[in-house]
């Protein structure tokens, strides 16, 4: 029986910028960090903290149609969502941090709601759920 997700495979051109743009703008946390001995293989994940149940791994694309993808895995709606316990004080951090907003926090049904840009252009939703 399968449990939960565990791992979420997001191509990146530069595994270092993006994780600086993760760790620096965003504030996520290196999870794994493991260079292969010869160099051909960097296994390196992050998430919002520590004990997040789902990781972001971030992975150098392997074939031109993964290099197409890079900033585009899911077309024009939000790649995932950030959770937040508020949203206008995240997104005002970000913007002092130079994250690219692209809808301001606004008042939804459920909840209030931005989207940002990561470095490659991939749209992040960022969300405080209603109580």
């Amino acid at each position: 029986m399968l449990t939960k997700i565990s791992h979420f495979s997001l191509l990146v051109h530069n595994q270092d910028d993006a994780s600086t743009f993760y760790t620096e703008k965003l504030g996520f946390v290196i999870t794994e960090n493991h260079k292969a001995p010869d160099g051909t293989w960097y296994w390196l994940t992050l998430a919002p903290s520590q004990d997040s149940s789902v990781v972001l791994s971030l992975l150098l694309p392997q074939t031109s149609d993964d290099k197409a993808l890079v900033g585009k895995q899911s077309g024009s709606i939000p790649l995932f969502v950030l959770l937040t316990d508020d949203c206008r004080t995240t997104i005002q951090n970000f913007i002092s941090k130079g994250v690219t907003i692209i809808k301001q926090p606004t008042d939804e049904f459920w909840g209030v709601d931005a989207l940002i840009k990561d470095l490659y252009g991939n749209t992040i939703d960022v969300c405080q759920p209603k109580k």
